[in-house]
């Protein structure tokens, strides 16, 4: 069975919180377009997204188009769902996004994230999601088993080779950023729903106006967080 295409064209929604009366501001989607192709079994099917955003809260506001492609596969094994493997990238180049001025990001600076993974009735895998912003690189891979407690294994790379052009992001926090880089790697072991016994280790290489600092935890809770920290400099 293959159905060739599914067709949404400039649709609009509204989101209205109903409990908190007209006192909410809505969440609008406008001009929202969708093609998928090709679905069916063994196939690439392809899902293209754009929309335009807007979201005004007290604390939170953002604006802007935002775009989505995935390309995803699933297969059979005796007429049973086998597993799903897709791939794809969100775009919030032309995104204005402004989170109680702590974090601030106008539509002139470049933001995406590309994402690859897996899905089968055993485990969900994301292998690879990369973010950029600036020079700010992340990249998250996440394996969870047992749907029930969702057993995790989950491991953080954060880096940036310059932490003053940062600056433009945290305007209340442009006096903490000063010349330097930093290296944050994070791992993290044990069930989502049970974060009172699931452990981490951190480590953090820190280069501030050439200064170094390396610092290391060992977690055995992370809510309550319960750690060991260690640090050392030249």
């Amino acid at each position: 069975l293959l159905l060739k295409s599914l067709i949404v064209k400039d649709a609009d929604i509204t989101f209205h919180d109903v409990t908190k009366g007209e006192k909410n501001n809505p969440i609008l989607i406008r001009n929202l377009n969708l093609f998928v192709t090709d679905i069916g079994i063994d196939k690439d099917m392809k899902i293209d997204l754009s929309t335009d955003l807007t979201i005004d809260k007290d604390d939170f506001k953002l604006k802007g188009p935002l775009a989505l492609n995935i390309v995803s596969n699933t297969h059979l094994k005796s007429f049973k769902w086998d597993s799903t493997e897709f791939n794809g990238k969100v775009d919030f180049d032309k995104i204005q996004l402004n989170y109680r001025d702590a974090f601030v990001k106008s539509n002139k600076i470049p933001f995406h994230f590309f994402i690859q993974g897996l899905v089968t009735p055993e485990k969900i895998e994301v292998k690879n999601l990369k973010l950029s912003l600036e020079n700010l690189l992340a990249k998250l891979s996440i394996i969870i088993q047992n749907k029930g407690d969702l057993n995790s294994n989950m491991d953080l790379d954060l880096s940036t080779k310059h932490i003053e052009e940062l600056k433009q992001f945290f305007p209340k926090h442009q006096k903490l950023l000063s010349k330097g880089s930093f290296d944050l790697n994070m791992r993290a072991q044990g069930a989502l729903k049970k974060l009172n016994t699931m452990k981490s280790n951190l480590n953090l290489k820190l280069n501030l106006l050439n200064s170094d600092l390396n610092l290391s935890a060992n977690g055995s809770s992370l809510q309550p967080i319960r750690s060991t920290f260690q640090a050392d400099s030249k």
